[in-house]
């Protein structure tokens, strides 16, 4: 509790409901006193947006902070050991979590709590595998309320929630050697044949929550929830995932789909030509209902396996080489990295774009990966 639910937001502002009430004449000047006219510039008037804040005498400076962010965990952990028999020893960890959090927390855990997340691109070197936030493009991050008089409307699932997290490591030594059921009686045959160990380490991941935007209104740039984000993926192949991970017809312009209307608000005319009333429609000044991060909009989740082969050779038994051959991301497999989350629709039939129907659009597009190709290095140590 008592998180700082974001670190520069403003607590001096215009309240939600006079903005909705007044619409675009929330600009209009408005009669003040010549003090407070001063202060924005505006003599003996002032723009009401600025005058029908709580504490207009502080200007431009605003109100910040206040630790009234907060955060949830319950998870279920469990681990399994086979201790060492027979050459095989292996430990199996699995954890099921939940991680909720006020709006906009998740800046200050990505700045302080989890540096590794922080402005990490998916690229060699420069990514921690599994770790990759959802808050905003490739880095730890949260964001804000939509309404800041409703802030409740908007905890959601932490930006770095992993649900399932599943690691083995599991480590073999080869029967062959001294000691061991075969080649034991042979001194040069188990002094090459002997030693051998080889240790895989698994890990699993499912994917994060991510942040959806969309054509925006007067008040939002969030669009409406009115379907599962992940609907018909299961009978999609990898190309088809890489172009299109998320269903788009789950989101919708939150001022609504009417082509008609679409139209009118692209152009900002009516059909006859006169200009568009915004401050009439009412879809132009109500939030969208999508949610901070919907359940449904996760990135794909994540997988790895590296492999360590490895022989100590003795010359005595406190003097020896060690051997060692490891594989990272040895399989080669490739996860597929964070969609495209800004949502649009390819344009019209007939070509034709508009604040929703956009050239170019990539919503759903992957064009990364959450890991680098294999890779192998070689080591040789001496203890003594």
């Amino acid at each position: 509790m008592h998180l700082y639910g974001d670190e520069f937001r403003n607590y001096d502002y215009t309240p939600t409901a006079v903005r909705q009430k007044l619409r675009n004449n929330i600009n209009n000047p408005i009669p003040t006193d010549p003090l407070i006219g001063a202060i924005y510039g505006g003599g003996t008037s002032c723009p009401a947006s600025l005058i029908l804040k709580p504490f207009p005498q502080y200007g431009s400076a605003g109100i910040n902070s206040n630790p009234d962010g907060f955060n949830r965990y319950n998870s279920f952990q469990t681990k399994v050991e086979k201790r060492y028999f027979h050459g095989l020893n292996f430990i199996v960890a699995y954890t099921f979590q939940k991680d909720m959090e006020s709006p906009s927390t998740g800046n200050l855990i990505g700045n302080s709590a989890t540096p590794t997340t922080l402005g990490r691109s998916v690229g060699r070197s420069s990514f921690v595998p599994g770790a990759i936030s959802g808050g905003s493009g490739n880095s730890a991050g949260g964001s804000s309320a939509q309404n800041p008089d409703n802030r409740l409307a908007d905890v959601a699932v932490d930006p770095d929630d992993i649900t399932h997290v599943l690691n083995l490591v599991v480590t073999y030594e080869f029967p062959f050697g001294k000691g061991k059921p075969f080649l034991g009686s042979n001194v040069w045959a188990s002094r090459l044949a002997g030693g051998w160990r080889l240790t895989q380490n698994w890990n699993l991941q499912s994917g994060v929550p991510l942040l959806f935007r969309g054509p925006g209104n007067g008040i939002t740039g969030r669009p409406d929830l009115v379907g599962n984000l992940s609907s018909g993926r299961s009978s999609k192949n990898r190309q088809q995932l890489e172009n299109q991970y998320f269903n788009p017809n789950a989101l919708a312009p939150v001022f609504g789909s009417d082509p008609a209307v679409i139209k009118e608000v692209s152009t900002g005319l009516n059909p006859d030509g006169t200009p568009f009333d915004f401050n009439a429609f009412d879809p132009w000044w109500q939030f969208g209902t999508a949610g901070l991060r919907p359940p449904s909009g996760r990135a794909p989740g994540f997988w790895n396996a590296d492999f360590t082969l490895a022989k100590d050779f003795h010359w005595t038994e406190s003097r020896y080489f060690q051997f060692r051959w490891e594989l990272y991301n040895a399989l080669n497999h490739q996860s597929l990295g964070l969609p495209n989350t800004g949502w649009c629709l390819p344009p019209n039939p007939d070509g034709s774009t508009d604040a929703v129907h956009q050239f170019g659009c990539q919503f759903g597009k992957i064009t990364n990966v959450q890991t680098d190709p294999r890779s192998m290095e070689f080591g040789l140590k001496f203890y003594w």
